[in-house]
């Protein structure tokens, strides 16, 4: 099972190890309300949407804060 928190939402897929991020970000972007853009954060590293996902992964979509400019 992985488990995808964006803010107060959450859902946990089975059967998604194997498959990329992005593949499954783009199946929950709705149901988790995912904003754009979005920062993916598995165990405390940025991952890309090309990372390949794994049994128990714990992924936390975040809207990534803003620079201040100088």
């Amino acid at each position: 099972m992985v488990k995808i928190t964006c803010g107060a939402n959450t859902q946990e897929l089975d059967g998604v190890a194997g498959k990329t991020l992005g593949e499954v970000k783009g199946q929950v972007s709705d149901v988790l309300n995912v904003p754009s853009p979005v920062q993916a954060i598995i165990g405390g590293a940025n991952v890309g949407d090309d990372y390949q996902l794994k049994e128990g992964d714990v992924i936390e979509l975040v809207k990534p804060a803003g620079d201040k400019g100088l």
